[in-house]
């Protein structure tokens, strides 16, 4: 597994590719699992960079859900 920072649109793609690959037989304390878990954390903090602060604040501090919001 080479985990690789996100630097552009092309390496976020592609990314999310591999996530795709992996979400339906990524098991848990697994290579695939940890990096399914590395990946995802590593596309929010590239997501994140893309949001101006106030798109940051909006989406942290204002949107609240409830358990009962996935029912």
């Amino acid at each position: 597994m080479i985990i690789r920072s996100i630097e552009s649109k092309k390496d976020h793609k592609n990314a999310l590719k591999r996530v795709d690959e992996l979400w339906d037989v990524a098991e848990p304390n697994t290579f695939e699992g940890d990096e399914l878990e590395s990946l995802t954390v590593i596309i929010e903090a590239y997501e994140n960079s893309l949001l101006g602060d106030d798109e940051l604040l909006f989406t942290k501090s204002n949107v609240k859900f409830k358990p009962v919001d996935f029912d």
